[in-house]
C-alpha cells in the first residue's frame, strides 16, 4: 500500500511522493440499475455497453447488473417481450457515482403503440381507450388500429 524508493538527492518530495497510498490513483466502479414497471412477460432482457445481458423475470420491480462500470454506460432492450412492448428511460449517461435511476416501463397505456402499415387515404374518426388499450378508429370503414 505504501511504497519508498531510494533516491540520490536531498529533494524531500521524492519521500513524501513515495509515500501516497497506491489508491488514490484507482478508478471506481459502479452498478447500473433502476426501476421496471408493467413488465407482465419474463422475455425481457437488458443489455449493457459491455455485453452483459440480463433476463428480467415477469412482475420484476428493480434491476441491477452484476458488470460494474466506471464512466460511459448505455442501457439497451436486447429482447422486448412478445405483444408487450418496453422502453428504456436515462438508459445512458456518464457513471461517477452509482446509477439507480434508470426506467423501463412496459405496458399498453397507450404511450407505447404498434407500428402498422395503415392506409393514408382514411379519415380517421375517434380514439376509445379501453382494457388499457387505445383504439384509433376510421370513419366509414372497418379500419382500425391499436396501441400494442
Amino acid at each position: 500500500m505504501f511504497e519508498c524508493q531510494e533516491s540520490n538527492n536531498n529533494d524531500s518530495s521524492d519521500l513524501i511522493f513515495g509515500l501516497l497510498p497506491s489508491f488514490i490513483n484507482q478508478s471506481s466502479n459502479y452498478t447500473i440499475g433502476g426501476t421496471i414497471s408493467g413488465l407482465v412477460k419474463s422475455e425481457l432482457v437488458l443489455r449493457n455497453d459491455s455485453g452483459e445481458e440480463l433476463q428480467v423475470a415477469s412482475g420484476a420491480r428493480s434491476f441491477t447488473f452484476t458488470t460494474k462500470v466506471a464512466g460511459a454506460y448505455n442501457i439497451t432492450i436486447s429482447t422486448q417481450p412478445n405483444g408487450l412492448p418496453c422502453t428504456v428511460s436515462n438508459g445512458s449517461g456518464t457513471a461517477t457515482a452509482k446509477i439507480s435511476n434508470v426506467t423501463i416501463t412496459c405496458g399498453s397505456d397507450g404511450s407505447l403503440w404498434t407500428s402498422r402499415t395503415l392506409p393514408t387515404s382514411v379519415n380517421w374518426r375517434s380514439v376509445a381507450f379501453g382494457n388499457g388499450v387505445f383504439v384509433a378508429v376510421a370513419f366509414g370503414s372497418n379500419i382500425a388500429t391499436t396501441s400494442p
